[in-house]
């Protein structure tokens, strides 16, 4: 056995198997840049826990054997949010463990994704994925579709837990928990900031009604004087007539 976990970067260096060559594998966009970070880091954290792993790109070099592999991706959509997360797996050998795993993923990672859920191998390409004929399994073969990065509000999400290494302390809590291990605990729900209250405010309307209010009240002072003034003299009128 080559090691005990293969983790693949989906589109990672722009080509992939093709029969004894190759062909164009560019992704979804963004998605090149993605995969590797996540791979990366779930690697290593696997490999802090005491486990191998085969860190491979989009072109696989050789056929591998190991416990578990799993291919990294995010998906997109010529309908915006018409997709979300996702898992793949071929129905063949390892018999009956493949699913399983898959639901490990699924029990593991969407209680937490806050967007579309889809089924298991919902399209071909997951269901019948090229990396699959790269590796020989003892526990399982998947693939992983993280999100929609076609699906702005998805986009955002999923950046921001590339960027927390939340995806890549997921990946290896699954991997390590498939092949019965307990060294790499849950990551909990993420941690989304708060924004800071918003005490920016456009207060022009407020302060033209206050000008208009005062002047109101200004012009009916002015006009309550001069009110005023009238019935004094009036008065004064009445008394001179009087004799007063």
């Amino acid at each position: 056995m080559d090691a005990d976990f293969l983790i693949q970067a989906g589109h990672q260096g722009g080509k992939r198997n093709s029969g004894s060559g190759s062909t164009p594998s560019a992704g979804t966009a963004g998605e090149q840049a993605l995969t590797p970070v996540v791979a990366n880091l779930a690697a290593n954290l696997l490999r802090d826990a005491g486990y191998s792993v085969i860190r491979e790109n989009a072109f696989y070099n050789k056929k591998y054997s190991v416990k578990v592999a799993v291919s990294l991706h995010f998906d997109g959509s010529g309908t915006k949010c018409a997709s979300g997360a996702s898992i793949g797996y071929p129905a063949g050998s390892p018999a009956g463990s493949n699913k399983p795993t898959a639901d490990l993923w699924r029990a593991a990672y969407f209680p937490h994704f806050p967007f579309k859920k889809m089924r298991d191998n919902f399209t071909k390409n997951l269901s019948g994925y090229y990396g699959y004929a790269y590796t020989s399994t003892e526990v399982a073969e998947f693939l992983i579709e993280f999100g929609e990065l076609t699906c702005p509000e998805q986009n955002e999400w999923l950046r921001a837990r590339v960027a927390d290494g939340y995806l890549a302390k997921m990946v290896a809590h699954v991997l390590d928990k498939a092949v019965g291990g307990k060294k790499i605990p849950h990551p909990g729900s993420p941690v989304v900031p708060v924004p800071p209250p918003n005490t920016s405010y456009d207060d022009s309307e407020l302060r033209a009604a206050i000008a208009a209010l005062t002047a109101n009240l200004s012009l009916a002072s002015k006009a309550a004087a001069t009110a005023q003034a009238r019935a004094e003299a009036a008065h004064a009128r009445l008394d001179k007539l009087h004799g007063i």
